[in-house]
């Protein structure tokens, strides 16, 4: 398992989904597992949760007019987004 695997199958497990470990005689999942490559995915998670509000707090900026903006680094860069949310949910638990 790849350090990517390992992360996205952390966040999975920390926002109370399963992963599927199963493989066939030919090393395929009986289900493929989510990879998060796509920002929207951990955020559409992330979002779901009575914290997002403080989540958000250490992914963008608010600005004095109100707008929120995420920080161009979580969305150009997934893995980086999803260490940040793993991180976040392991210091609540």
């Amino acid at each position: 398992m790849t350090e990517r695997d390992k992360l996205c199958k952390k966040f999975t497990e920390l926002t109370c989904r399963h992963w599927h470990e199963w493989k066939n005689s030919i090393g395929f999942t009986h289900r493929p597992n989510p990879t998060y490559t796509n920002p929207i995915d951990v955020l559409g998670i992330m979002k779901r949760r009575d914290d997002y509000r403080l989540f958000k707090t250490k992914i963008g900026v608010k600005y004095d007019d109100g707008t929120f903006m995420i920080a161009s680094e979580y969305i150009f860069e997934p893995d980086a987004l999803l260490r940040t949310a793993v991180k976040f949910l392991e210091e609540k638990r």
